[in-house]
């Protein structure tokens, strides 16, 4: 893929995931191009939960890709390959932090959220095209009571970045992932570095499920994206929704 990759960039929008949808239904588009804004009316995140973010502050954008490459039960690697870059780019800005993947997509420093990722797969004129939403805290230094557990790269670093910067470098480190995603043979290994980035590995966890409290250890993620938890003298795996895990 070329490095001057499309860029299209409004200033206020619904959110980029509806608006690269909108821009795809509409004609062609070039593989690993981004739509940004500087603020989306209506951002979201997993389960529909709404994505709060001040203007101009933060990194909000979409990466389109065209995965006709993955089986559908392979789907969960572009996730691992899209978390891993979003943290290798954070890292860079913290290297005293302890940057981390909280199962299944938020990005985390020290505890606290810095970063999002929405996966949107859908089919359009015959093609299976996934749109891949990222939020990362970049510049914003007070968050609203209801987001008590964020944080972003300045409060973190204490250092003003270019969120421009951020966004191509993610992109970059995307579409770098991305190709060694192609190449089969990569899937194991991108799986275990997305395990070893777990926030939580190996730590006892509480978590509720079927109306019930539970505990156990969290051990990894299994190749479909299910969290695996050993409880009650097994291990057991768990889909994305079908348990509220107590991080805190």
């Amino acid at each position: 893929m070329s490095d001057h990759v499309p860029r299209y960039f409004l200033e206020s929008v619904d959110s980029t995931n509806e608006w690269a949808k909108r821009a795809i239904q509409k004609g062609a588009f070039e593989e690993g191009c981004i739509f940004q804004t500087a603020f989306q009316e209506a951002g979201k995140g997993q389960l529909n939960r709404s994505w709060q973010s001040r203007v101009g502050q933060n990194a909000l954008f979409s990466i389109v890709l065209q995965p006709d490459f993955l089986p559908l039960s392979h789907y969960a690697y572009l996730n691992f390959t899209v978390s891993l870059a979003c943290r290798a780019v954070c890292s860079s800005y913290v290297p005293a932090g302890d940057v981390r993947l909280k199962w299944p997509n938020d990005i985390i420093i020290q505890g606290s959220k810095v970063g999002g990722i929405l996966i949107e797969n859908t089919v359009i004129a015959n093609r299976r095209i996934s749109i891949v939403g990222i939020g990362i805290n970049v510049n914003q230094s007070q968050f609203p009571g209801s987001l008590p557990n964020a944080t972003s790269l300045y409060l973190q670093s204490g250092n003003r970045i270019a969120v421009d910067e951020v966004v191509f470098r993610i992109q970059r480190e995307l579409m770098r992932g991305y190709a060694l995603l192609r190449e089969r043979d990569n899937m194991q290994v991108i799986q275990e570095n997305y395990i070893a980035a777990l926030h939580k590995l190996h730590a006892d966890i509480n978590f509720q499920y079927d109306g019930k409290s539970c505990s156990g250890k969290l051990v990894g993620v299994d190749e479909l994206g299910r969290v695996r938890i050993f409880a009650g003298g097994q291990t057991r795996v768990f889909r994305h929704g079908e348990i509220q895990v107590e991080w805190i």
